[in-house]
């Protein structure tokens, strides 16, 4: 039945154990019947199957059974028996890989080792092969089952079928193959990192390293797979037997000269070479041999002498390891990558060796047993009496504890030396930790330094490190490096110098001598190359470099003119970039049309832009706007002087949209005036000869209308005219244009940025300027005095609260203590562990749903009680007293640092305050310039630097370097990252670069530059003309209301229809006629001018008026001069060089004062034989020349010297040169082309003249009682007038028109306080500028109500508002 039932009751035998295997007992007939089965089936016993009478597997087997199994036993051959009598069969048995059972065992074993596991054979852990769950059943063959290796562990009996799972039950892991690279790289790590502190000789295990050696990886003889022998390797030993001989060993290379005998030399492979130096002999004793073994023992004479080499020990070939090439030693194993050495039969050697040794003793013992019976029955002493017995018992124990006693006092002795010691060791320690911390601190201390001098001292080092020199060498040659660059040396002689003060410490000199050597070293090199000097720069590749030539809007540039064989260059800047067509507009800042050109016209060139250096991995900036820096400057300075110049306020925005369109803002008209005012009060103040005309500085010729026409003539014509020539050209020709649209509308915003700053430059010596400055300078020193004493006494208290701190600490470790025996309880790890589980769940607010074990808590509670009662102890002895001491100096060292920081802020604010220029934030290791605006606060801005010292500086004309920005925080701290705290520039640029992030905060991460990346120039309206030409028509109503009749009939006989046209004129002509017949007018009526005309009547009566064709010959003329030649006695000649040459002469009024200068010309000679004048220079008999001045009634004539006519000559023409150079200007300053070039005619006379340079000239004369100073001054004002109106130009017109009734009102004794269009506030504001007119249709309709006759807008009231019932809205 089991037969014909085999596979069944196999299926339920693997059920009944599965059932098994899940219960603590099992009944007895369960392993009866899986052992009856598994013999049926002839299989092995399963898994989990108990045998009959071992521990688990249920009751003793009955006797019946147990004849049965033997009788099964010879019948089958189940691999499955008893303990006593274990088949062959069972042993050879195989697995699926081929393996006994004692093999798997034996194979987990070692696994288990290597990953740090216990030896599982000693712990009792078995194998044995079962049926593979895979491949479960019987094969059709009737051949065994599939067998599979289980671990059964001895303790459970739990069996594992797996590898893995029985690491993981010892908790271990099966270790990570190294490969050998990574081996390789890890030892050249480690041996790097342990030689760079730590130089040789160092002793590792029993012996002393003296030198590493150089390893022949080339060479097979001198490796093989467990060691390495460098050539050169040097290692000292010393016995410990014999003090007085000391053995150092060598590895030499057997082709070279090693000293061997004759068998040893010539060898291919390492010789093992031992010198044995004994005590007073001079020289060593040397032996030789193939291996270290053989050496060492003929060294030492010994056979079984070890080999002291060094090399055997493991720490040491893993050092062996970190060489050069040891990575190219192919036949050599890595110590990471060799499976370990496990020695796991030395506990059963040892076994077999005792039980060997016991069978042999026990035979010996067993012969020798009778014998020493005997011997011990005629040994044995007599019996002693009790009284000696407790005599001697009493001896032996005094002696006992006289032994133990002086055994504890020798332990006392030895723990006391011990400490000694051991203290001694960790003074040393400690001396030598703070030596090497000393030096480490004077190392850092040296830092900043030249930024530039970082990298080239990191690749010094490194070349030093490399060369094998220790750590003192590399420093010093960082040292030379550092002082190289300070002295400006080139890369070459920077690392000569770096490399000799390396190899000249290494040699063993000091410091100071290696430094010496090493720059006598530079300087030779640097001799050799006088041309790489500056090129520390240059040769920095790892920098990120900006050096793009672009051409857009606003890019410097340039022109190449021809004109009168000449060829010159003119500024100019691009104004428009066509893409279609390739082509530039370039404009010249003046009235002069555009010119395009193509963008590579040879007669263009772009001013250089500048050569960007950054350090590394910055953040490529962005091209800033061309007019950035000029925005910038204008409105830093309108910010900081606003108060003593009495500049309006405004934004940035308000700058940016006047420069965009003037004539609509009354920023920038307030702002002309304001900076025109302040530039002629600083020209007096810091000249008090200095002379600006009255016209151009009064307060109502100074007004929104007229300046454009003042900032011409100041700029072109004042007395720095000739400097801003030089100094700001591009500004001179933005002047030029300024006066001919109302506003200054027709000059571009470039134009207009120039002029500002020409006109700022000016008023730096103005009073006010100063007086602010020095008050400014007096602030910010007291401030700083103020800071420096503040931060001294934080400093002293800082001082003593540390020493309070330290002193209180001292108190409360000395409470701590004790006196030894009370000190502060420490939780063990299971106690910490459970109170920072308590902690954390009360600080997170967990502590009821926290489930703490009561062994747990126990421990907690249990060390709080003994903390708590230590604490209490501790209180007892001053323990609160102290920690109060301790408290209160942390909590007053707190408040001195709040304290020291807040008074440091209101420093800084202060001083920010005050500042009286914009200074840069700093600069980085290329010099480049770092600015940073608060009216453009999110952008931070760098200036390209001049070019490095060592080459040819260029001309400042010839370059215009551009900005470039980073916008918004993110960006600037990239950049503040990127910078090196250890440069003396950069980081002090760090610093500043992070107080403006915090200042930025996170809102403006990508915030925009508020500086306009292009400034448009937009079209003018009219509404600014209509109010101009208005203000001219009020001035010549103002000049008509004070005239009198008979001035008013020589007004209706010149211009009958005067007074339709000062109703209703039409245009700048009508305007320009009636206000030269006004003043033709006014000038006839005036007595002087009466006189004048009778005498120029009577001379043109005579036949000859040799004056009249004089003056007519020139550039400048005035009437007829008071006289001709006829009018002179008969002495006096006319045939002379100087006779009709125009002169210019300083007069003096009756009290022999200083009165001005007048213009005459020279119409007589006298000879000195008819003089009779002796000159008062040289005392001799001297000629006279006469001279005949323009206003006769004024000035009359003057008899003058040689000498005094030739300066008078030289004085005219400077006046006429000065007059033609600003008319000259008047056409642009870039010349037109050939094929364009005209003059401009006035009245059929070329213009060679300018109104600012004749009111320059005659600004020094007296005003009297005429309406001119000068002849000349009305010819020039006539002139201006007509050339006004020809241009169409309204703001001269308004300038003619105020002069002309400024005037008017003086001759006639009258103010402006007498018109009746006077307004009725006294008090205005300079430069006040009427409200924006909406709507303007015809002036004519909208002035009848919102200006006055004066020209003055006046505010409208509305008295209804106010309560009075009167509705009248006018004036």
């Amino acid at each position: 039945r089991r037969v014909s039932e085999r596979e069944g009751l196999c299926d339920k035998a693997r059920r009944t154990l599965g059932a098994c295997k899940s219960r603590t007992r099992q009944p007895p007939c369960s392993a009866a019947l899986v052992l009856v089965v598994c013999r049926a089936v002839n299989s092995p016993m399963p898994v989990g199957a108990n045998r009959p009478g071992k521990p688990g597997g249920g009751t003793k087997t009955p006797r019946y059974q147990d004849d049965d199994r033997k009788s099964d036993d010879k019948e089958s051959e189940s691999p499955v028996k008893a303990k006593s009598s274990k088949p062959v069969a069972e042993a050879t048995q195989k697995s699926t890989a081929g393996k006994t059972a004692d093999e798997h065992l034996q194979e987990l074993r070692i696994k288990v080792r290597q990953a740090g596991g216990p030896d599982i054979k000693t712990a009792g852990w078995t194998c044995k092969l079962v049926s593979s769950p895979k491949l479960e059943g019987v094969s059709s063959g009737g051949s065994t089952t599939a067998l599979d290796p289980c671990w059964v562990e001895p303790e459970t009996s739990k069996e594992f079928l797996k590898r893995k799972n029985v690491l993981k039950h010892f908790g271990v892991s099966e270790p990570k193959k190294v490969t050998r690279e990574e081996a390789s790289i890890a030892s050249r790590e480690k041996f790097k990192e342990l030689n760079k502190d730590d130089k040789l000789p160092r002793k590792i295990g029993e012996v002393t390293i003296l030198q590493w050696g150089k390893v022949a990886a080339d060479r097979e003889n001198f490796h093989n797979t467990r060691f390495i022998w460098p050539i050169g390797f040097k290692s000292r030993w010393t016995d410990d037997n014999e003090q007085d001989v000391m053995y150092e060993s060598e590895i030499r290379d057997g082709k070279d000269e090693s000293g061997a005998p004759d068998d040893l030399s010539k060898m291919d492979g390492p010789i093992f070479v031992v010198c044995v130096t004994r005590k007073g002999e001079d020289k060593p004793t040397e032996f030789f041999g193939k291996n270290g073994k053989q050496v060492w023992r003929r060294a030492t004479k010994d056979d079984k002498a070890k080999d002291h080499t060094g090399l055997r020990d493991e720490e040491i070939c893993k050092l062996l390891e970190g060489l050069k090439h040891a990575s190219s030693c192919k036949n050599y194993e890595f110590i990471a990558t060799r499976p370990p050495q496990l020695d796991l039969d030395s506990e059963v050697k040892s076994t077999k060796k005792k039980k060997k040794k016991s069978r042999s003793n026990g035979d010996t013992d067993q012969k020798t047993k009778v014998a020493g019976k005997k011997r011990k029955a005629d040994s044995q002493p007599k019996k002693e009496s009790q009284k000696t017995k407790r005599a001697r018992d009493r001896e032996e124990k005094l002696q006992d504890k006289a032994k133990e006693k002086e055994g504890k006092e020798k332990k006392q002795q030895q723990a006391a030396e011990d400490k000694r010691l051991v203290r001694e060791e960790d003074a040393r320690k400690r001396k030598e930790a703070k030596e090497l911390q000393e030096i480490e601190q004077k190392w850092l201390s040296r830092y900043p330094i030249e930024d530039l001098a970082i990298e080239l001292e990191i690749e010094a080092m490194e070349e030093a490190k490399a060369a094998g020199h220790h750590v003192p060498a590399q420093r010093a040659a960082a040292r030379a490096v550092v002082d190289a660059v300070e002295r400006g040396w080139g890369q070459t002689a920077i690392l000569a110098a770096g490399k000799e003060a390396a190899e000249c410490r290494a040699a063993g000199d000091t410091d100071e001598e290696a430094y010496e050597k090493a720059i006598i070293k530079g300087e030779e090199v640097h001799d050799a190359n006088p041309d790489a000097s500056g090129m520390v720069v240059d040769v920095d590749d790892k920098c990120c470099i900006d050096n793009e030539m672009l051409c857009r809007v606003g890019t410097r540039v340039k022109m190449l003119f021809k004109t009168d064989e000449i060829e010159s260059k003119f500024s100019g800047f691009v104004s428009k970039c066509s893409e279609e067509t390739n082509n530039i507009s370039i404009d010249f800042y003046d009235e002069n049309p555009e010119w395009e050109v193509p963008k590579n016209d040879p007669d263009v060139e772009i001013l250089d832009q500048g050569l960007l250096r950054l350090p590394p991995s910055v953040q490529k900036p962005q091209r800033a706007p061309m007019h950035n820096a000029d925005v910038l400057n204008v409105a830093r300075f309108v910010d900081a002087f606003k108060l003593e110049l009495k500049l309006p306020k405004g934004s940035l925005a308000d700058l940016q949209d006047g420069l965009e369109k003037p004539d609509e803002s009354e920023f920038i008209a307030l702002l002309y005036q304001a900076l025109l005012i302040g530039a002629m009060e600083a020209a007096k103040d810091a000249n008090p000869n200095a002379i600006v005309p009255a016209a151009w500085l009064g307060d109502n010729t100074l007004s929104q209308h007229t300046w454009p026409e003042i900032a011409r003539r100041w700029i072109t014509c004042g007395p720095h005219a000739e400097l801003n020539k030089k100094r700001c050209p591009e500004a001179v020709a933005a002047a030029t244009c300024l006066s001919a649209t109302a506003g200054g509308a027709k000059s571009r915003p470039e134009g207009h940025l120039k002029l500002l700053l020409c006109l700022i430059e000016d008023c730096f010596d103005n009073g006010d300027i100063h007086s602010a400055v020095d008050k400014r300078v007096s602030i910010e020193h007291d401030t700083k005095g103020i800071r420096d004493e503040k931060v001294k006494d934080f400093i002293q208290e800082e001082k003593l609260n540390q020493d309070r701190i330290k002193t209180a600490r001292e108190a409360v470790v000395t409470l701590d203590e004790g006196d030894g025996t009370d000190l502060e309880p420490v939780p063990d790890e299971d106690t910490a562990t459970a109170i920072n589980l308590h902690e954390s769940a009360k600080n997170n607010g967990e502590v009821g749903a926290m489930t703490e074990s009561e062994e747990a808590s126990e421990l907690r509670v249990a060390f709080d009680e003994k903390r708590a009662e230590w604490k209490k102890r501790r209180d007892g002895r001053g323990g609160k007293a102290a920690d109060k001491e301790l408290n209160d100096a942390l909590r007053q060292e707190k408040k001195i640092s709040e304290q020291r920081t807040k008074a440091e802020t209101n420093c800084a604010v202060q001083l920010e305050k005050f500042c009286l220029r914009q200074a840069p934030l700093g600069m980085d290791r290329h010099r480049n310039k770092y600015w940073w605006f608060a009216c453009d606060a999110a952008t931070l801005y760098v200036e390209p630097p001049m070019p490095p010292s060592g080459q040819a500086q260029p001309d400042p004309s010839s370059y215009s370097f551009e900005w470039r920005m980073w916008c918004g925080s993110e960006a600037m701290k990239q950049l503040a990252d990127s910078l090196c705290e250890q440069g003396v520039r950069e980081c002090e640029l760090k610093a500043g670069i992070q107080k403006i992030i915090e200042k930025l905060g996170a809102e403006d991460q990508q915030s925009q530059s508020k500086v306009r990346a292009q400034l448009k120039m937009k079209q003018p309206d009219d509404r600014l003309f209509l109010l101009s030409f208005q203000f001219a028509l009020q001035e010549a109503r103002n000049i008509k209301e004070v005239l009198t009749t008979e001035q008013l009939q020589t007004l209706s006989h010149e211009l009958p229809d005067w007074q339709k046209i000062i109703e209703t004129p039409f245009d700048c002509n009508q305007m320009s006629k009636l206000l030269q017949h006004l003043e033709h007018a006014v000038h006839e009526s005036l007595s002087h001018t009466k006189r004048t005309n009778q005498r120029e009547a009577a001379s043109r009566a005579r036949a000859d008026a040799p004056g009249a064709e004089a003056s007519a010959q020139n550039g400048i003329e005035g009437p007829i001069a008071g006289g001709s030649a006829h009018d002179l006695p008969e002495e006096w000649q006319n045939d002379n060089i100087y006779v009709n040459q125009r002169v210019r002469r300083d007069v003096l009024d009756d009290k022999g004062n200083h009165a001005g200068k007048a213009n005459g010309t020279v119409v007589g000679y006298l000879p000195k034989e008819k003089a009779d004048f002796k000159s008062k220079q040289t005392n001799l008999d001297a000629a006279l020349w006469k001279v005949k001045f323009d206003d006769p009634d004024l000035v009359g004539s003057e008899d003058l010297e040689e000498y005094e006519v030739i300066q008078a000559i030289n004085d005219y023409k400077k006046m006429v040169d000065s007059s033609k150079s600003a008319a000259s200007l008047r056409k642009g300053v870039a010349p037109t082309r050939p094929a364009d070039s005209s003059s401009v005619d006035v009245g059929g006379s070329e213009l060679v003249y300018d109104e600012g340079a004749i009111d320059m000239a005659e600004a020094s004369n007296k005003v009297t009682g005429a309406l001119w100073t000068s002849a000349m001054q009305r010819e020039a004002w006539r002139r201006e007038v007509e050339s006004a109106a020809l241009s169409n130009s309204v703001v001269r017109v308004c300038y003619s028109a105020s002069v002309l009734c400024e005037n008017v009102l003086r001759v006639m004794g009258k103010t402006r306080n007498d018109l009746t269009t006077a307004p009725r506030r006294t008090r205005t504001e300079r430069g006040k500028r009427p409200r924006d007119v909406t709507d303007v249709a015809m002036f004519t309709s909208v002035f009848q109500n919102t200006v006055t006759d004066g020209g003055r807008r006046v505010k409208r009231v509305n008295y209804a508002e106010n309560g009075n019932n009167d509705s009248d809205d006018s004036d």
